[in-house]
């Protein structure tokens, strides 16, 4: 039996980036209904942006769901197995003890990455 009330959304979702948006960038809820911003450092990412877009523009973000495997830009080294969380500007971080979730923990890594802005593989927890 569904509980009523409960909405599923699983691929892609339209909305309307408040700000410019690139590819790869994770993206959490604007305070205006419909629009996303770029998730800030311990932000509720959402979605990843898989093409960029223009501050005003509606584009299909890809809706994070636990299990999920994301592509996404990294703001610091990542390695295999690291909890990771969001980071500033729509970017991925390692907790700052990789093997310690926090409620800030998004998902752990599933590829290594050297440095800020290079992509890394990770799944949804």
């Amino acid at each position: 039996m569904a509980n009523q009330g409960v909405v599923h959304i699983r691929g892609t979702q339209v909305f309307t980036a408040s700000e410019a948006i690139a590819v790869n960038l994770l993206v959490e809820p604007h305070t205006v209904a419909g629009q996303v911003s770029l998730c800030p450092a311990n932000g509720c990412a959402v979605a990843v942006a898989y093409e960029a877009a223009d501050s005003g523009e509606a584009v299909a973000f890809q809706i994070i769901t636990k299990g999920d495997i994301v592509y996404s830009l990294s703001s610091a080294t990542i390695a295999i197995g690291d909890y990771v969380m969001p980071a500033a500007s729509g970017q991925l971080a390692p907790e700052s003890s990789v093997t310690t979730k926090t409620e800030f923990t998004c998902g752990v890594a599933l590829s290594a990455c050297t440095g800020a802005a290079a992509g890394v593989y990770w799944m949804a927890i």
